[in-house]
């Protein structure tokens, strides 16, 4: 396909366009004799400046159009705007992939084109400072080769790019402890490094060890735990499992709420007082900040916390939603749990476990967002759990990823899917797949509770014994950093 892939004559979108490499892209591919570009940024004046400036030397190419990609109608309005203006669209550096595809795919009367999705070194390095930089771009990275995948892509004519930028002199460099999960951990790292950019190999100096030897502290006994997504499912089994093993209390927080309430209400019967539900849509910060309050109201402390809301949905209008529930309530809740526990802040310790999926080491191209999701909660867990970071917190990041599991989260996936029609292809070839029982995957989070040293990841499938994969993951990272660090 590659005779089609050249810039002349063809319309580019790209997105944080106004500045920084975004603007020297624009620049480019006016130089390389694209039709048209649309700039798109929440900087207004920084943009309509650099377009004035570029129409100077093509007139009439270029054009800014204000947008907050974080707000889903910003990027819809924008996108019309674009449409509405060129009439297509060719290439873009865009975050709003789907609605590319959407228009550029062939088999529904497109004309092709080419998305390009900007990730970083983060993604596939274990940088501590910044956990969730570092699970965002691989989300970016691993959403974007499930998507392009056979058969999902099939006659498309579409395609999906993407590249990992080192750390490259732009003001995204700048000001890097004002904008690091834990200041004095940054302050460590990056002393440990020389700030040379795009040919630096200092940042195998970074230390990557995970700390160990804490197993003893580890029972579920007169333990308070916050369980989201708690009122069904595996949620309300964890519960089941750790109030017979002794926890002191239970806060179950989901966003049913009749549900959850039942549930409680039956466990107090054998547990009485031990059992409390909050509601909270974990999608939406607020929520998060009102029950993580209100459980301390109730029970002084919180020693363990299991972030198990999830939701697997990559349809059109769900997946959103689903991000906001599998990636940013779990980064919030361990965020909040991690500074509540800390010991070098006053807290007591404690334990934060995080449910990833086999999703984020498969490659499934009918769910990809979801894909992208998990493997986000799975980096941003190990690098958040390294040294320095985590040094004298005794609190553990523990990490899980679960096989498909016979709950109510793998039925009508067809209905949930990116492609319904590329699904059934999939689906088909995978209809004899065993799902692993309930109790399985119950058992599995048990011993890892018991067992995980910080930083450990966990995999659970087919009803066989649990497995620490720590090392196996590590292997795959350290095999990223070694080709970086022997670059000349």
């Amino acid at each position: 396909m590659t005779t089609q892939w050249e810039a002349q004559d063809k319309v580019f979108l790209i997105t944080g366009g106004a500045s920084g490499l975004g603007a020297e892209y624009t620049k480019l591919f006016l130089e390389q004799g694209a039709k048209n570009v649309a700039v798109l940024d929440i900087a207004e004046d920084v943009g309509k400046t650099l377009v004035v400036s570029l129409n100077e030397k093509y007139p009439g190419k270029a054009a800014f159009f204000k947008c907050d990609v974080s707000k889903e109608e910003n990027i819809k309005t924008a996108f019309q705007q674009v449409l509405d203006a060129y009439k297509k669209i060719d290439q873009g550096v865009v975050s709003f992939t789907l609605k590319g595809l959407d228009h550029m795919r062939k088999d529904e009367g497109g004309a092709g084109g080419t998305i390009i999705n900007i990730s970083s070194v983060a993604a596939i390095f274990r940088i501590p400072h910044l956990p969730i930089y570092c699970g965002t771009k691989i989300a970016v990275l691993h959403f974007s080769q499930c998507l392009a995948m056979s058969p999902v892509m099939d006659k498309t004519g579409v395609r999906i790019l993407t590249i990992c930028f080192g750390p490259t002199d732009t003001p995204l460099m700048e000001d890097g402890l004002e904008r690091s999960v834990d200041r004095k951990a940054a302050e460590i790292i990056l002393a440990a490094i020389e700030p040379k950019f795009q040919n630096d190999n200092s940042f195998n100096q970074i230390p990557l060890s995970y700390l160990s030897n804490m197993t003893t502290q580890w029972e579920a006994q007169d333990k308070v735990f916050l369980i989201t997504g708690g009122a069904s499912g595996l949620g309300a089994e964890y519960t089941k499992l750790f109030l017979k093993h002794g926890a002191k209390n239970i806060a179950v927080l989901d966003i049913a709420e009749d549900v959850g309430k039942t549930l409680v209400a039956s466990l107090n019967e054998k547990y009485p007082g031990k059992a409390a539900f909050f509601k909270c849509d974990v999608s939406k910060e607020e929520n998060i900040k009102t029950a993580f309050q209100q459980v301390l109201d109730a029970y002084k402390n919180i020693d363990v916390i299991i972030n198990n809301a999830g939701i697997m949905n990559d349809s059109p209008n769900v997946w959103r939603t689903s991000c906001d529930v599998n990636w940013q309530g779990v980064v919030s809740f361990t965020l909040k749990g991690l500074d509540h526990m800390r010991k070098d802040k006053g807290g007591a310790g404690g334990t934060i476990i995080n449910i990833s999926s086999i999703a984020a080491i498969f490659r499934i191209p009918y769910i990809p967002i979801y894909c992208g999701s998990k493997i986000a909660v799975l980096h941003f867990s190990q690098c958040l759990a390294m040294s320095p970071v985590m040094d004298n917190t005794g609190v553990r990041i523990l990490t899980i990823c679960f096989g498909s599991t016979n709950t109510p989260l793998m039925q009508n996936v067809l209905e949930r899917a990116i492609d319904p029609k590329a699904s059934e292809i999939v689906l088909a070839d995978t209809e004899n797949s065993k799902f692993q029982k309930v109790e399985s995957a119950v058992s599995a989070l048990l011993t890892m509770f018991k067992e995980g040293e910080l930083g450990s990841i966990w995999y659970s499938i087919k009803d066989k014994p649990v497995r620490d994969i720590t090392l196996v993951v590590k292997r795959a990272f350290d095999e990223f950093e070694n080709m970086w660090f022997s670059e000349p």
